[in-house]
């Protein structure tokens, strides 16, 4: 088919954001969006790499292409199939892990230009006979987070039917037009103008944004510090039980933590955080691949003499009602804010991932990694619920212009303590809860 022939149109609001932040740094890997799943037992290469091409093909999102025409981007479908599956056994190297793992961040490190496809890698390692790691990778501009998920799900659902000769077209994804015709019909909405009003008047007085780091960014970064803490079993259980009796969810006690830390330490009385949500509506978007998602701020002030438990309970409140205009785009509050170009929305993120990725490849299951979720700014602080010890994972992200090291992972040591004093005391009060981690207070 000529290039004349191929059915061009606008990118989404979403995809606009992204596609004029990497023409401003060009060679930024910040956008590439990665995570890779442990397969506990042996994969039949041949079976895999047909369900993963199956998939890619319903998936049209990953499979766009980006041009400018007059100067305004546009993209269009491939319908070639032009790119092939990694494999690499590693299984006889000392640390296959390893081996894997320094493939996959050198590959994460890799910027990708959104003009040139494919925009996405996969690839898959042998790390021994009974254990296989499959990678995904892809540009931000064409999935989120939630598409990462909805991606692995179908392929999981697609090879165990390959493996044991059952039909696999029913599950198939929606065609990325779903997207499309959602925004058009939402921009063309009252809800619309409705959201722009109540985004409006609910930060038409925001306080100053501060960092943990005591900085601004002057940038989107190109590299990242991470830290990773664990949260047991136990105490994540009284976390959860917390969450119940607060008639709240994970999400509810994670913007209160957030926002009782970060006031702590910066002495800020109000905290507006970021909280990523999928900006979809309906099963058919939920079902269909593509970059939908969407960073709402969540207002809250805080008080020293209030306890942990009252403040969760006014977090849970706002978030509820935020969500009821999150398809209300951050890049549109910053416009009709007046808004400077650095001049920070929101501090730290908040990302809770929920994700059942209970997931099997034939009779076998699988363990989820998550490498990074995109861009930010300041801070991400990801909280990850899907693991089978019943344990969170929390991942502190951080811009390293402005963050070292060490500070981050004393940032997330910290607050993985003060998530544990709430959630065997709800009662204490913000000033009270003491922010040191023990190696600290020794």
């Amino acid at each position: 088919m000529s290039e004349q022939n191929i059915r061009k149109f606008d990118l989404l609001a979403g995809q606009l954001g992204v596609w004029f932040g990497q023409q401003l740094d060009p060679g930024n890997p910040i956008y590439n969006a990665g995570e890779y799943l442990e397969i506990h037992g042996p994969i039949d290469i041949e079976i895999f790499s047909a369900a993963l091409r199956r998939v890619v093909f319903e998936a049209e999102s990953y499979r766009l292409r980006f041009i400018e025409e007059e100067g305004r981007p546009k993209q269009y479908i491939d319908i070639s199939s032009n790119w092939h599956m990694h494999f690499s056994d590693v299984s006889q190297e000392e640390n296959p892990q390893n081996a894997a793992e320094s493939w996959m961040w050198a590959n994460m490190h890799s910027p990708i230009d959104p003009k040139i496809g494919p925009l996405f890698t996969y690839a898959l390692f042998k790390i021994s006979s009974v254990k296989y790691i499959w990678y995904q990778r892809a540009h931000h501009i064409v999935i989120d987070g939630f598409s990462g998920y909805i991606t692995a799900s179908r392929l999981a659902e697609v090879y165990t039917a390959l493996v044991n000769g059952e039909d696999c077209t029913n599950g198939a994804f929606p065609p990325f037009q779903v997207h499309v015709d959602a925004e058009i019909a939402y921009r063309r909405s009252e809800d619309y103008a409705r959201d722009r009003e109540y985004w409006s008047e609910r930060l038409s007085d925001r306080p100053h944004v501060a960092s943990l780091s005591g900085s601004r960014a002057v940038r989107t970064p190109r590299r990242f510090v991470r830290h990773v803490e664990s949260i047991s079993g136990a105490d994540s259980a009284d976390i959860r039980k917390l969450a119940r009796s607060l008639k709240t969810s994970l999400t509810g006690i994670a913007i209160a933590a957030t926002a009782a830390y970060v006031s702590s330490i910066t002495g800020e009385k109000e905290v507006i955080s970021g909280l990523p949500v999928t900006g979809r509506s309906g099963s058919l978007q939920r079902r269909t691949p593509g970059m939908m998602a969407n960073i709402i701020p969540i207002r809250l002030d805080v008080h020293p003499g209030e306890r942990f438990s009252e403040l969760t309970r006014r977090a849970s409140q706002e978030v509820r009602q935020s969500l009821r205009y999150q398809r209300y785009r951050g890049e549109d509050i910053r416009r009709d804010l007046r808004m400077s170009g650095r001049d920070p929305l929101f501090g730290p993120m908040v990302n809770v991932m929920q994700f059942d990725y209970g997931l099997r490849f034939g009779e076998y299951e699988c363990t989820p990694h998550s490498l990074a979720n995109g861009p930010f700014d300041d801070l991400s602080i990801s909280i990850y619920d899907r693991f089978s010890d019943g344990g969170f994972q929390i991942a502190f992200d951080a811009n390293s212009d402005i963050y070292s090291a060490e500070d981050n992972s004393k940032h997330a040591r910290r607050f993985v303590g003060l998530l544990e004093q709430v959630a065997g005391d709800a009662s204490l009060t913000v000033g009270q809860l003491e922010l040191l981690s023990e190696a600290e207070r020794r």
